[in-house]
């Protein structure tokens, strides 16, 4: 499945102290409580993933979340398995939540996803900072690409998710 960009692009800002922060920012025409339901139950997180990835959580469903709550799941990175445990460092409905990555394939992963009334919709914010093991030039050439895959692949469901092809009308 070949993915055009978003309507919001992505936005990526290396950090002097060796992270990348990435910022995203999409309109949904559904009410916040509505949003905020869907993106509370991990299990929809395998919805959100391109299926070349294998992901699939490790824990029963359905999952009660809260500060503290741990989440395991399994996937594959460029066909090579890995598993990947976070923890919900936030939680503040229907606002917003945050996780990080205690186990998996960054060296840090820290991600706040933040949803706010915008009219007559949600606007669903992600602020991701993670480091990648290696040299900045292997995360713009491999990792970088990899999370715009996925965060495109990610907007275009959530479009179809909550009503088919959805014009960005919000603001940011």
């Amino acid at each position: 499945m070949t993915l055009t960009p978003a309507p919001e692009p992505l936005k990526f800002t290396e950090k002097e102290n060796g992270c990348t922060h990435l910022h995203a920012s999409q309109w949904i025409a559904r009410p916040i409580d509505e949003v905020f339901r869907f993106f509370s139950q991990p299990e929809n997180l395998q919805v959100l993933t391109p299926a070349n990835m294998h992901f699939r959580m490790v824990d029963e469903t359905p999952v009660e979340m809260h500060e503290g709550r741990e989440l395991s799941y399994k996937l594959k990175v460029k066909g090579i398995p890995i598993k990947w445990t976070s923890k919900i460092t936030l939680w503040d409905p229907p606002h917003c939540f945050s996780d990080i990555q205690t186990k998996g394939p960054y060296t840090s992963w820290d991600h706040t996803h933040t949803f706010e009334r915008d009219g007559s919709g949600t606007r669903v914010i992600d602020d991701v900072t993670y480091e990648s093991p290696g040299f900045r030039w292997m995360e713009r050439l491999l990792v970088r690409p990899d999370i715009e895959r996925i965060f495109q692949f990610r907007h275009y469901t959530l479009e179809h998710v909550f009503g088919g092809t959805v014009p960005n009308l919000g603001h940011g």
